[in-house]
Formats: C-alpha cells, sequence, structure tokens
C-alpha cells in the first residue's frame, strides 16, 4: 500500500521523484523487491542471518533455544 507522505526511501535515501511513490514501510519499489527477493532466498535455502533469525523465533515460540545458541543464552542470564 503505497503512503504519499514518505518521500525518501529509508534503505537508499533516494526521493520520490527519482523512484516512484514509497510503500508503507518506506521502501522504494527497487529496494521493496530487492529485500524481498533476499529474504525469500535465504529462506527457501535456509541459510544466512535471516533463515537463523527465523529458525531461532520459531524454536522460542515453543520454548526452546537450539544448540549452537545455548552458550550465548547460558551466558546471558
Amino acid at each position: 500500500m503505497p503512503r504519499l507522505d514518505y518521500k525518501n526511501c529509508r534503505n537508499c535515501g533516494r526521493h520520490e521523484s527519482e523512484v516512484g511513490v514509497m510503500s508503507h514501510t518506506r521502501l522504494c519499489p527497487e529496494c521493496g523487491r530487492g529485500i524481498f527477493r533476499d529474504n525469500l532466498d535465504a529462506l527457501t535455502t535456509m541459510s544466512g542471518p535471516l533463515a537463523l533469525h527465523w529458525r531461532e523465533r520459531v524454536a522460542a515460540s515453543v520454548g526452546a533455544v537450539l544448540p549452537a545458541r545455548l552458550d550465548t543464552h547460558e551466558q546471558r542470564r
């Protein structure tokens, strides 16, 4: 959904006169599609920091902690 009050992309900083209307997340169409593709690739291949974050959050939703994170989790206590 476009937002007419946003004037600059929060990712690349370009003005709406250069790239068009900003989305409700304040992204230009080009940056929005790029971020979407990066997230989709990461979740499809289950690699990278975005996929790790997703796995950690899903595990946390049922009260679990991933084994790779047990060391850092115990240190935070």
